[in-house]
């Protein structure tokens, strides 16, 4: 005779709210628990191939969308858990199965985490320096299209996401200054480009004061770019590393989705950085 297990509502609850898709496999459901984590991802993933996640309200929707199947699968599974109470325990009910289950489960979610850049086209990045200051600032975390450049080339004025030429394995945020070809001067904290002063009201005076000059010519090569910091006191930018070239692009910066600097900056929560 196989033996009976009982179900438990509020464990299938905690389940499902610690690793979706846990809570009905306690119940013997394998199918909800393997639906569930997929269905987790949907929101984000359709958003993003609708090119609707690049705006600060596609984003949150998508947010929102996604804590709404969590919690419908919360739910569910506590609807399930009171109709079903005692059952035969089923061969997945153990407790290693339970382990596994998780185990795989996390390991699919940092899958997707880590690669969500060639997935569905987006990456977030916390900016922890004041490069970019103004217009980007220490707590800002922002969200990157990371397919806008397959298919374009970098326009003046972008913020562009790139993998730092000296070293790859790390990603700046600059603005893209000039283009191929361009004749760029930089005198006495002015830019001009092929003979003509670049207006830049983004710029901060206190920010670029010259306290580290960096003056000169710079003729931009094909297929590269020019970069500046919005900081240029304090910035490490293609005036002392060089030319960006196509291979280094990662992805064009879109909007602010949160600020954090002791506190929510809620003014700047949503804010699309010009």
């Amino acid at each position: 005779m196989q033996p009976v297990k009982k179900i438990y509502p509020v464990i299938a609850v905690l389940c499902n709210m610690f690793s979706p898709g846990l809570g009905f496999l306690y119940l013997g459901r394998i199918l909800p628990a393997i639906i569930m984590p997929a269905i987790m991802i949907l929101p984000i993933g359709i958003i993003a191939w609708f090119n609707l996640l690049f705006t600060p309200a596609g984003f949150y929707v998508a947010g929102c969308l996604t804590l709404l199947c969590w919690l419908a699968g919360v739910i569910y599974a506590a609807v399930l858990a009171r109709r079903t109470g005692a059952t035969p325990r089923r061969r997945v009910q153990r407790w290693y199965f339970y382990v596994l289950f998780v185990i795989c489960s996390a390991l699919l979610s940092e899958l997707l985490l880590q690669n969500r850049g060639n997935l569905f086209g987006y990456e977030t990045f916390r900016i922890p320096s004041a490069s970019m200051a103004d217009t980007l600032q220490v707590g800002d975390f922002v969200i990157a299209r990371t397919w806008h450049y397959r298919h374009n080339d970098p326009q003046r004025g972008d913020l562009l996401v790139f993998n730092y030429p000296p070293d790859p394995s790390i990603k700046y945020i600059k603005r893209v200054i000039g283009l191929p070809g361009d004749n760029i001067v930089i005198n006495n904290n002015r830019v001009f480009i092929n003979g003509k002063e670049y207006a830049e009201p983004y710029l901060k005076p206190a920010n670029n004061t010259g306290l580290y000059p960096r003056d000169g010519r710079f003729v931009v090569p094909a297929d590269s770019w020019f970069v500046l910091g919005d900081n240029r006191d304090n910035s490490r930018d293609s005036r002392y590393w060089g030319y960006l070239s196509r291979e280094h692009l990662f992805g064009r910066v879109e909007f602010i989705w949160i600020s954090y600097s002791n506190g929510v900056l809620w003014e700047r929560v949503g804010l699309i950085p010009q």
